[in-house]
């Protein structure tokens, strides 16, 4: 006479036990996904930026004519910008009408949990100090929640956006004011929850990116 060997099966609970395993991982690894493609997004916005910022003053001093730099779309419709638009260097004819644009726009698509600081709201970073390296004088001893349009870049009254004129020398300007250095600042990406990355421009013109390190307090 065959005999059968009991074989012994998973109970309900163990079953429960194990899917409320699984789904507690699956929802940490879709949580650390979307943090990390927020990150990775938010240090692409800040090299096209960067990027950016070297291309309008390399043109500027290779054309010997200022060339200009805007970091949202200017007020007056004068250089209208596109979906994904994050910036545009433009150049004016003799008669100041303007010459040429070209659009700077989001590398990698665009998430909208990445911006500049501030354009949806303070974050729980509002407190952060800004770097040293920020020479400009819009904001002395500042911090982030008090940035004009995620910016120390001066806001030019006519175009009423952040803008830099770099000067055939290749130091940042502004229209209204031609003095060395005078366009200096920052443009500050966050991706709105716990990174900020500050584009910084120098006085000479030089750019470089840093990154804000919570744990430290310190700007890398």
């Amino acid at each position: 006479m065959q005999k059968f060997r009991s074989h012994a099966g998973f109970t309900l609970l163990e079953l429960m036990t194990v899917v409320a395993i699984i789904g507690f991982l699956t929802a940490i690894g879709i949580s650390s996904m979307r943090s990390y493609s927020r990150h990775e997004e938010t240090r692409k916005m800040a090299s096209t930026l960067a990027n950016a910022v070297s291309q309008a003053r390399a043109e500027a001093m290779n054309n010997g004519r200022n060339t200009y730099l805007v970091f949202a779309e200017p007020t007056n419709g004068e250089v209208p910008f596109e979906a994904n638009e994050i910036a545009a260097i433009f150049t004016r004819n003799d008669d100041g009408t303007i010459a040429s644009i070209k659009p700077v726009f989001a590398s990698g698509g665009s998430n909208p949990d990445v911006s500049r600081y501030g354009a949806h709201g303070d974050t729980v970073m509002k407190d952060t100090p800004l770097p040293p390296q920020d020479q400009s004088t819009a904001i002395p001893d500042g911090a982030l929640s008090n940035l004009v349009d995620g910016s120390t870049i001066p806001v030019d009254p006519i175009f009423g956006v952040p803008l830099i004129a770099f000067s055939n020398r290749g130091s940042p300007t502004t229209i209204g004011d031609a003095s060395f250095g005078s366009g200096a600042g920052a443009v500050y990406v966050t991706d709105n929850d716990q990174m900020v990355v500050a584009v910084v421009v120098e006085p000479f013109g030089e750019v470089h990116t840093l990154l804000y390190d919570g744990a430290s307090n310190t700007w890398k």
